[in-house]
């Protein structure tokens, strides 16, 4: 069998001023800092938990520190996160446990 070669294109000539533009935008400088937001599960959590304030919180601080919001990323627990949120349920009868959170991605130039 013989060998397959393939045609090579060379990337400026794909190249427009969209993804020359683009190009000079992903490489600005930029720091990134990432911030777990958890709540409290069980009953203490239903009753005096509040998700919206503890957001809240956390994005008007790093907002008033120059970080913007860049993605928000949903906590995916594993097996054994819901094991520990199992057993602390059962331990303090249901009253308290960790619950899922958000992880936050901020960013800001340097």
């Amino acid at each position: 069998m013989a060998a397959r070669i393939e045609p090579e294109i060379s990337r400026k000539t794909l190249e427009g001023p969209e993804e020359a533009a683009g190009r000079a935008a992903i490489s600005a400088a930029r720091i990134n800092k990432a911030v777990r937001v958890s709540f409290a599960g069980g009953l203490l959590g239903v009753l005096f938990g509040s998700s919206v304030g503890r957001v809240d919180r956390a994005l008007s601080t790093h907002n008033a520190e120059g970080w913007n919001l860049a993605e928000v990323i949903a906590d995916n627990p594993n097996l054994a996160i819901w094991i520990v949120r199992l057993l602390l349920l059962i331990l303090t009868l249901g009253l308290w446990t960790i619950s899922t959170g958000y992880i936050f991605i901020f960013e800001k130039p340097r």
